[in-house]
């Protein structure tokens, strides 16, 4: 079902599009979880419940054209590096939390992929071993905390004495705090705080010059993003650690249909 939901939008986007087919020159796809980039196989979808899905082998024999397949936050890390008008730097790091987190990482310019195909599955590093089940099956991990489904749990949590607006979503908790709501502003600074923790182990761990964040939640930047800066000050081990450029992604939602695009074009002008 989902391969062939994907087939049909992509032919839909091929026929809509006023290029000449034959000037088409490849199909990039972003995709949830662990993917196989040598395969194009999508390896676990957690978010999904799916494993083992043969994306570029199904779609190369339905179009004929060259289908590159990337975990969509090592997609996201590339069309910022691409498209987002960032300064030269060694190393990045691109997060992007919606609902689920993950992160691509960017050494000297190239996505860093990890032995076997799981760098930057940040989502599942774990906060607090007492945790909540986290889809993957473990415990406490940041996904727990970060997500538009952690926000709308830990609302409906914390403020389940206010049945006009219940069940709380994300969407409403933010919409309420941009009314001036200091309870959801307060569940949102709570979400910020978590976020700037998991990405402090990361400044600790990869040291990256500049940290792009985006996705869904991130529309909330005005009560998140502040948030992380201080948890990041408060737990970073050194002055230089704890001044790490943290930015909210501009592209938004395009980074990923951006770095799709770069997938593509990386085979092109930049080969190695």
């Amino acid at each position: 079902t989902f391969l062939t939901q994907l087939t049909t939008c992509i032919r839909q986007v091929i026929l809509q599009t006023t290029v000449p087919k034959e000037d088409v020159i490849g199909i990039g796809v972003a995709m949830h979880g662990v993917v196989d980039i040598e395969t194009g196989t999508s390896l676990v979808a957690p978010n999904l419940r799916l494993r083992n899905i043969p994306i570029k082998s199904t779609l190369e024999d339905e179009f004929g054209l060259d289908v590159k397949v990337e975990n969509d936050a090592r997609v996201m890390a590339l069309g910022e590096a691409w498209f987002g008008e960032h300064e030269q730097v060694g190393s990045m790091l691109a997060v992007n939390i919606g609902r689920g987190v993950g992160a691509g990482i960017l050494v000297d310019g190239k996505l860093f992929h990890g032995a076997e195909n799981i760098a930057g599955e940040i989502g599942h590093m774990t906060i607090d071993i007492h945790g909540d089940i986290c889809e993957c099956g473990n415990r406490g991990c940041l996904q727990t905390f970060a997500t538009g489904s952690a926000i709308a749990k830990r609302a409906n949590e914390e403020m389940r004495n206010r049945t006009e607006y219940l069940p709380f979503t994300a969407e409403k908790v933010y919409e309420l705090a941009c009314a001036g709501d200091e309870l959801s502003k307060k569940v949102l600074a709570d979400t910020g705080n978590f976020i700037g923790i998991g990405l402090t182990n990361l400044i600790h761990m990869l040291n990256p010059s500049k940290i792009i964040i985006g996705g869904g939640v991130m529309k909330s930047e005005q009560f998140i993003h502040p948030a992380i800066l201080t948890a990041i000050e408060r737990h970073a081990l050194t002055p230089g650690a704890k001044r790490t450029d943290v930015e909210v992604s501009k592209l938004g939602e395009d980074a990923t249909i951006l770095g799709a695009i770069a997938l593509i074009l990386v085979t092109i002008f930049d080969p190695l």
